[in-house]
């Protein structure tokens, strides 16, 4: 009997309101769901205080199977939504992050506010526990599960029903009448209600019993669908992590790329400029070295006449020439270190386009890998959506057995 009031149950999150909320009840998250806490009517948990957000943030459970799990197995993530913050054990774990807790922790909501006391004092606050569901959706605390099924009695309490404290008062009115105990031939409006033979409590026992095993089947598989999809959501987000980093990086090296070769073009404006002087000072020895042979010529023919004033002229053309040797030596010295800026000009530029396409590349990967997490989290979402709808097919059909 132990044993299978133990296969039948199923561990869960009770969100436990701290002893200063007088008045508040205890919510249940199932494994594989998250319910939000906020202020609007819409989220799972209404806590109606103007420090808490509309959507002050979300409280999910994962159990991870047995060739997958670290320990425990159990995974509680709490994501931070709200603007006055969500804390964990006093610290904050920031909008829009996400934190991961451990059984046995507080988590509040909004600012603290100090009283009379001294003492801080939260708009809501909960306690992490985790305890075990039975059929009905009745939690029991872990360690007292066998005691509790050897003296055949169990601690039962109000699971938390989200969306409306009107829905929520209707599963406390459900969960009130399955646990009035039943008496057999019970009279009713004076007359003894007659009840159904042997045989087709039998059927009915096993034809239930067989819609509940493959009630339990089918969310098992659901629910591995479902960490399958988180896992691969997981890679998507980790890969496409490591694919931004990659895009900055390449980012910073085209960034240094662009300022060398912004440099190699002011160093070529420069020796374009040098090269242009130069020409221009080739130009005018060329053509004063032009000018000097026709006076050498015309003043050779009166050479006889004073042969000092010849030499004289022959050694300034000497020197001349040797300045125009001079002045093309250093432009062919500087063609050749212009061609040279050319070609390292030419292959940054390369570098650069290469490095440009593999840049878009990595863009659209990240785009691609993007689209997917998309889809990923939609298919999650109707996964989700499908074990919720079991769930409830679930209880509805182990309500009407218990009305039978």
């Amino acid at each position: 009997m132990v044993d299978t009031a133990l296969s039948q149950q199923q561990q869960a999150l009770l969100l436990e309101p701290t002893p200063d909320l007088v008045g508040e009840k205890s919510w249940v998250v199932h494994n594989g769901e998250k319910k939000t806490i906020g202020r609007k009517a819409e989220c799972d948990i209404v806590v109606n205080d103007t420090i808490v957000s509309g959507q002050h943030c979300t409280v999910g459970l994962s159990i991870l199977s047995t060739q997958e799990r670290q320990g425990d197995g159990i995974v509680i993530s709490v994501e931070d939504k709200s603007t006055n913050g969500t804390l964990i054990n006093g610290e904050k774990v920031g909008k829009g992050k996400i934190r991961y807790a451990q059984v046995g922790d507080v988590i509040s909501l909004g600012k603290p506010k100090i009283t009379s006391q001294g003492e801080h004092c939260y708009a809501a606050s909960y306690k992490l526990r985790m305890v075990m569901l039975d059929s009905m959706g009745r939690w029991q605390e872990k360690e007292n599960i066998k005691n509790a099924n050897s003296e055949g009695s169990s601690t039962d309490a109000p699971v938390g029903s989200p969306r409306s404290a009107v829905h929520s008062e209707a599963i406390t009115t459900r969960e009130a009448l399955g646990s009035v105990p039943r008496l057999r031939n019970f009279p009713v409006n004076g007359k003894r209600a007659r009840e159904p033979p042997t045989g087709a409590r039998r059927r009915e026992g096993k034809t239930s019993s067989a819609a509940a095993m493959a009630a339990a089947h089918r969310e098992e598989q659901l629910r591995a669908q479902l960490a399958s999809v988180e896992e691969a959501r997981r890679k998507e987000e980790s890969r496409a992590t490591e694919l931004e980093i990659r895009v900055r990086v390449n980012e910073e090296r085209l960034r240094a790329l662009t300022e060398q070769l912004e440099e190699a073009r002011k160093g070529k404006d420069r020796f374009q400029a040098e090269n242009a002087d130069l020409q221009n000072q080739i130009a005018e020895l060329t053509i004063r070295g032009k000018q000097l042979e026709a006076a050498a010529e015309s003043k050779e023919r009166a050479w006889q006449d004073s042969q000092r004033e010849a030499g004289m002229r022959n050694e300034e053309m000497e020197s001349l020439r040797a300045e125009a040797y001079e002045a093309a030596a250093r432009a062919r010295d500087v063609t050749r270190r212009l061609r040279d800026v050319k070609r390292s000009y030419d292959t940054t530029v390369e570098a650069n386009r290469k490095l440009m396409e593999y840049s878009t590349e990595l863009k659209e990967r990240v785009d691609g890998l993007q689209a997917a997490l998309v889809t990923s989290s939609s298919s999650v979402g109707a996964l989700q959506n499908a074990i919720q709808h079991l769930f409830d097919v679930s209880r509805e059909h182990d309500g009407q057995e218990t009305a039978k």
